[in-house]
């Protein structure tokens, strides 16, 4: 009698067939990997052109709550900022260190735009607890304030339109923010 091997391997064809399945599974997963990373640049992209905008007009509201009137203009150390139709500059009473206001004493804050760039200046009196300070928010393409008198003395709102705008593989993002803010203090 004769042995008979009963083992036996893989054809070549079957062999052939694994690789390629194996290896379309392979680029399906790298393609899906790689438009993953390019939908999440672009959406990173989409939320810090969203929370610059956010950012600024949080700062503009928190200011003139507080502030007591809106000013013609005010020599910064960075130089002589004036309100316009692009720029705020604003009047707040002085605080102590325990936030209550200082009498006779202000601090003074502006917000203008140049470039693709919007900024704040903030210049305390010398008795004020606040710091002095400058703050950038990036990517704005526009920056406007309208008032609700023509005298900056009578100015009681502020309607502030903030656009910022990014450019991310080709796509334009922007964002678009308008608001009305009162400025509580005004006697």
């Amino acid at each position: 009698m004769r042995a008979t091997c009963t083992t036996r391997g893989f054809t070549m064809l079957e062999t052939l067939m694994v690789i390629a399945v194996f290896s379309l599974l392979s680029i399906i997963l790298v393609n899906l990997f790689l438009n993953f990373g390019g939908f999440y640049t672009s959406q990173q992209a989409n939320i810090d052109v969203v929370q610059s905008a956010n950012r600024l007009m949080r700062d503009i509201e928190v200011a003139t709550l507080v502030a007591d009137s809106v000013e013609i203009s005010h020599f910064f150390s960075s130089g002589t900022q004036s309100t316009d139709a692009d720029s705020l500059v604003l009047r707040l009473p002085a605080i102590n260190a325990s936030g209550d206001p200082i009498a006779a004493s202000y601090d003074y804050v502006a917000f203008y735009a140049s470039g693709t760039a919007a900024y704040r200046v903030q210049e305390p009196s010398g008795s004020s607890a606040r710091q002095s300070e400058a703050s950038e928010y990036r990517d704005v393409a526009a920056l406007s304030f309208m008032y609700n008198a023509s005298s900056t003395t009578d100015v009681s709102s502020v309607d502030v339109m903030i656009r910022t705008e990014a450019t991310e593989d080709g796509r334009v993002l922007q964002t678009e923010l308008v608001q009305l803010v009162h400025l509580r203090n005004k006697p």
